[in-house]
């Protein structure tokens, strides 16, 4: 029940803090590719940026409780979550990188990100009896 509260307490904060932090960073993106590489043909990665940072904010109130297995000592369960993960980004990209290109990897990682909500909350209620 406290996890529970401390999650929902943070959720909007966590979702806000990554709006705030992503924002920030699409809008000084073109001014980070120049300094870096000082070549434009890289500012073509915008579009599969914006793509994974919407994953990752719609993932952001959930990421800091990624190791929830792991610290109540299920380190079995900590790695099981984890390779879901892995393998559904894996298949995703096969699945996508055909059809869509770069920006079908991109959209695999934010869909992964997607799909480890689902999986941190089906396994958080059935293993440690906690419901995110």
């Amino acid at each position: 029940q406290v996890l529970k509260n401390i999650i929902r307490s943070n959720r909007k904060k966590l979702y806000a803090y990554s709006l705030i932090i992503s924002s920030l960073l699409l809008m000084i993106y073109r001014f980070l590719i120049e300094y870096i590489t000082n070549d434009d043909s890289y500012l073509l990665s915008l579009i599969p940026f914006v793509i994974l940072i919407a994953g990752i904010i719609s993932a952001s109130a959930y990421i800091p409780f990624y190791n929830i297995f792991f610290m109540a000592d299920k380190p079995l369960w900590q790695s099981i979550f984890i390779s879901l993960i892995v393998i559904s980004n894996i298949f995703l990209n096969i699945l996508l990188i055909p059809i869509f290109s770069i920006n079908g990897a991109a959209f695999a990682t934010a869909i992964s990100f997607l799909i480890s909500i689902f999986f941190l909350k089906k396994l958080s209620k059935k293993i440690l009896d906690i419901k995110i």
